[in-house]
């Protein structure tokens, strides 16, 4: 039998724990795999102890924070296997936005709006914490994986009016684009009201625009089953953390 470490006990925690028991796996201290549902700014060690100790690799996103840890991680993998819970592409209406007939695209808005602000306490008020890295992530990964690409992210703004107490933005507007003939893209990512929870993508083409909103909960568990069924998403989650920093890098505290 198979067995898992889980590094954190909290609600995500839990989640990875059930998660792998359904599928059969055997809890341990000392596991093949390590699944790591930390705070964020612990991932990049996290996975890294456990990369040179040879484990695979699950970890929530994001993968890393620094691109000091990144490119360790790129050195340190090996023959593991890595992937990030990052289940958007999994859900059946962003998926049929790869069929959308829209022609030339020549713009795509992405929209991350948590609308939890009542949960914007504990671990999350630690000035480490990064909405970007705790939600935006979610919209950049879907971005790389709509174009085949890796964006260009040109500038981003952000504020946090809403919550002062709190030293990072609440709210990030960010422009770029996909460098290959591709288009412009518009990242919105905000924290700061309590309302719907929603991921939402538009498509704006030459024939044709296409919105999905997102109001429901995605299955959180999509991207663990997809690992045990001989999934690996590395390059994908190595993508979606490079955009991560680049517009974390940019985002000017007003």
């Amino acid at each position: 039998m198979a067995t898992v470490t889980i590094l954190g006990q909290g609600r995500m925690g839990k989640l990875h724990e059930e998660t792998w028991k359904s599928l059969g796996y055997e809890i341990s201290l000392n596991g093949e795999i390590v699944s790591i549902a930390t705070p964020d700014w612990h991932h990049g060690e996290a996975v890294l102890t456990a990369l040179y100790a040879g484990k695979h690799v699950f970890c929530e996103k994001p993968l890393c924070t620094t691109a000091d840890q990144l490119s360790k991680i790129q050195q340190a993998k090996g023959t593991s296997r890595i992937a990030v819970n990052l289940p958007l592409r999994y859900h059946p209406p962003f998926q049929r936005l790869r069929e959308a007939k829209t022609g030339l695209l020549y713009l795509i808005e992405a929209e991350y709006n948590w609308g939890r602000l009542s949960n914007m306490k504990d671990w999350r008020l630690d000035p480490r914490y990064s909405i970007i890295h705790g939600g935006g992530v979610h919209m950049m990964d879907m971005l790389n994986w709509l174009t085949g690409q890796r964006p260009v992210w040109h500038s981003a703004i952000g504020n946090n009016k809403v919550l002062p107490e709190f030293r990072n933005p609440m709210h990030v507007q960010a422009v770029g684009y996909v460098p290959v003939n591709g288009p412009l893209l518009r990242l919105g990512v905000d924290f700061s009201y309590d309302g719907s929870h929603s991921h939402v993508i538009r498509l704006h083409g030459r024939d044709g625009a296409f919105e999905v909103k997102n109001f429901v909960e995605v299955d959180k568990t999509v991207c663990i089953r997809k690992f045990h069924e001989g999934w690996d998403n590395f390059d994908d989650a190595v993508s979606a953390t490079i955009g991560c920093l680049a517009v974390e890098s940019r985002c000017t505290l007003r």
